[in-house]
């Protein structure tokens, strides 16, 4: 998960992992929790937004398969540093697949104006995809709240199916290990949430 600070990135993870709404101060260098997804286990990293700590977490970012880039739909500058800050580095992580483009906040929007719309953001979520199909409905674009849940697991789940449409069906890539072994949950299962702070 990469954006800015203080647009929301820790309360969309914790709202997802927790099933509530914690206020969260800035996450420092990164965080990261455990999503078991059937036989996967899925390590999800929320990185800082502060620019200081750039070099660090764009360590983070190797390796990835997808990458969550988040922004305020009520702040501009926000939307306009995912394209010139975070996608660029994205753009050299040959392994992050997927991108996916989420808005937060979107309890506010009877109160507040967006400097952001829709349309923005679908064009975004578009131009990061071009392996996608240009006529796909599902396009990996989300409007989101950690405030009241909404279409906080479409997120997650778009991410998880897109990648293992059968959880409980081993990877390919999955060591042979792996795939010997017993699933013992019928439904995916969470872990508690760990932070380095």
């Amino acid at each position: 998960m990469v954006g800015d600070s203080s647009i929301g990135k820790t309360s969309l993870l914790l709202r997802y992992m927790e099933r509530e709404f914690t206020d969260c101060s800035s996450t420092i260098g990164a965080a990261f929790v455990i999503k078991t997804w059937g036989v996967h286990d899925i390590a999800i990293w929320d990185t800082a937004g502060e620019e200081k700590y750039a070099g660090m977490t764009t360590f983070y970012y190797r390796n990835a398969t997808a990458a969550v880039l988040t922004f305020d739909m009520f702040d501009r500058a926000s939307f306009q540093n995912l394209i010139q800050r975070y996608i660029p580095i994205l753009e050299d992580v040959t392994s992050a697949q997927l991108k996916v483009i989420v808005a937060t906040k979107s309890d506010l929007l009877n109160t507040r104006e967006r400097k952001v719309t829709q349309m923005e953001g679908k064009q975004l979520a578009r131009r990061c995809n071009p392996r996608l199909k240009c006529d796909d409905p599902s396009l990996p674009y989300f409007e989101t709240s950690a405030k009241t849940g909404h279409h906080v697991d479409e997120v997650f789940e778009y991410i998880f199916r897109h990648f293992f449409p059968d959880p409980n069906k081993p990877s390919p890539f999955s060591s042979k290990e792996k795939e010997d072994s017993v699933v013992l949950d019928e439904e995916p299962r969470e872990t508690k949430f760990n932070c380095c702070r």
